[in-house]
Order: structure tokens, then sequence, then C-alpha cells
């Protein structure tokens, strides 16, 4: 498994690729026969056809429809985290949830297997 040379290096923030000499965060650089390189040089090569694949289902008219509908959707519940919310931590917790399912569509489903999550059951704040 390759690990960032962070754990290694806890007090310096930032280092150099040892292959194409541009700075990275540590967290971001990776020792690989005995070079620090950063994630770009060390996947120089691998093709992965079908991380790239994915998108091209959410350009289709139906993708871009549910992304619309996404996007109304994270729209109307933006307001739960401005300061003054009625409801409780609880149910704010609950929206933050919903709305991380939303922001994931794209990523974990395809437009055929996306199924809406439910919107949370909301509790105000006792006065």
């Amino acid at each position: 498994m390759l690990e960032s040379i962070e754990k290694e290096y806890p007090e310096v923030s930032a280092s150099s690729c040892q292959e194409c000499k541009t700075t990275h965060p540590t967290w971001a650089l990776y020792r690989h026969n005995d070079k620090i390189v950063c994630g770009a040089c060390f996947n120089k090569g691998v093709e992965i056809p079908q991380l790239l694949s994915v998108t091209e289902p959410w350009e289709s008219e139906e993708g871009k429809h549910l992304k619309a509908l996404r996007y109304a959707k994270l729209e109307e519940t933006a307001w739960f985290f401005l300061p003054g919310c009625p409801y409780t931590d609880a149910s704010v917790e609950a929206v933050k949830d919903y709305r991380t399912l939303l922001h994931r569509m794209t990523v974990d489903f395809l437009p055929d297997s996306w199924v809406w999550p439910e919107f949370p059951t909301l509790q105000f704040k006792e006065k």
C-alpha cells in the first residue's frame, strides 16, 4: 500500500516531488522506488478508463435533468446552516446527511440507478 510521507516528516508542511520538481503538501507526496513523488508522477502511464467514463452518463439529458433537480434541492436546504435556524441540532445534522447524499449523487450512482433520498423529519428547538 502506498502511504503519504506526512507521517515520516510531521514537522514539514510541504516539499518537492523528485520527478516533476513541483512543490506539494507532504500529505500529497509518496515514497516510491526510493524517491519522493507526487500522485501525478506516481500515476504516470496508469490508465483508469472506467473512472473516466463514469461522468458520461451524467452528461446525458436525463443526467443533466437530475443534476438540475439536485441543485434546486441543495439550494432549498442551504439556509439550514445559517445562524438562527429554528430547528434542533439533530435536525440540522439530518439535513447535512441528506445534502451529503445529494452531493455524492454523481460519484456513487448512475442516472438509471439514482433514487432520491427521503427528506428528514425536522423538529423545532424548544423555546
